[in-house]
């Protein structure tokens, strides 16, 4: 994928929501028509994003050289309803390959806006082919000892798959996740875990069992807690968010947990932006939890960890590299191996 930005606050944003994104591949950058035909003919983008509010980039759509230059099928544009409706005009309503993305302006909160339209077009664009299927639903699931409950935002796809990546699906603990995603891609984001660790990994629905050796992913736009069932198995609730800024919510998880599973549950925030979860692994930890939290070193944006280290709420910061051997051994010596 080749995103096409000026330099500044706007490509930083882009590139860190498309980043965050499962269902994208390597991304290149680019700032001006013959920055971007190049990296076309060396790279040979499937998806280019253009923000046409960049000097120059709005006369490159229209400029045949870039259809020759690149074998792209898609070619998004994300700018101002003013600036798009010319370009509108200019293509027949039936140009599948061309994807209009507005917004208000270069600030935060509008490319926040855009992000839900465009994330949701790249998962459809780029999900074709690449798709695990999902998990096969266990006949009988084991209850688990423990719950890991793992908060993140900003940068946490990676460190969550990285994270799975180390920890052996044959530990008597469940996996329950609220990542901070928008509703269109968490579902390829469960998949992407499933295929590339040894988990289990679901799309949680609401009643399904929870079952040590699995792990479960919160919905987009929904948020993820636990109740128990009438044999003391623990369930997944999924109810929609009321806090859209912070969804699915990493307190309402640490909450549940504190609350139904107290005493057996680790809650570990790793990297993310804003305070979401602080006020959760308190309360985990009151309740006899065990707090962990992803160091800045490690971390593409140390914010959640850091405010709930402020609030009290972590009891131990480790690398990345070292959360996978704390939690497991957390585990055995607790279970007395």
């Amino acid at each position: 994928m080749l995103v096409g930005s000026r330099p500044g606050f706007s490509r930083v944003v882009l590139t860190r929501l498309i980043n965050d994104s499962p269902a994208v591949g390597q991304v290149w950058q680019g700032s001006s028509q013959i920055e971007i035909l190049d990296l076309c003919r060396q790279h040979h983008p499937s998806v280019i994003i253009l923000d046409v509010a960049s000097p120059g980039l709005v006369n490159l759509v229209l400029n045949p050289q870039l259809r020759k230059a690149s074998t792209a099928q898609h070619f998004i544009l994300l700018g101002s309803s003013d600036m798009l409706a010319p370009l509108r005009e200019r293509f027949s309503p039936g140009e599948d390959s061309i994807h209009f993305v507005p917004r208000r302006g270069a600030s935060a909160p509008s490319l926040e806006e855009a992000s839900d339209h465009l994330l949701g077009l790249l998962a459809n664009l780029q999900g074709t082919g690449r798709s695990a299927p999902p998990p096969p639903r266990p006949p009988r699931l084991r209850t688990p000892e423990w719950l890991i409950a793992i908060g993140a935002s900003t940068g946490g796809t990676n460190a969550i798959e990285h994270l799975l990546a180390h920890l052996a699906p044959q530990l008597p603990a469940a996996i329950l996740i609220a990542q901070h995603i928008h509703g269109a891609v968490s579902r390829n984001f469960a998949q992407r875990l499933h295929r590339t660790t040894a988990w289990a990994v679901h799309h949680a629905e609401d009643n399904e069992g929870i079952g040590a050796g699995q792990a479960y992913i919160a919905p987009g736009g929904h948020d993820l807690r636990i109740r128990l069932g009438p044999n003391g198995m623990p369930l997944c609730m999924v109810t929609p968010s009321t806090d859209l800024y912070n969804s699915p919510s990493i307190n309402n998880l640490m909450h549940s947990a504190a609350m139904h599973w107290p005493g057996r549950t680790i809650g570990v925030l790793l990297s993310g932006l804003g305070n979401d979860g602080a006020q959760g692994v308190v309360k985990l930890r009151e309740r006899g939890g065990i707090t962990l939290g992803q160091d800045a070193e490690s971390s593409l944006v140390f914010g959640l960890a850091k405010a709930a280290d402020a609030a009290g709420g972590i009891q131990h910061l480790a690398n990345l590299d070292q959360l996978a051997n704390i939690l497991t051994d957390i585990i055995l010596k607790k279970n007395g191996h």
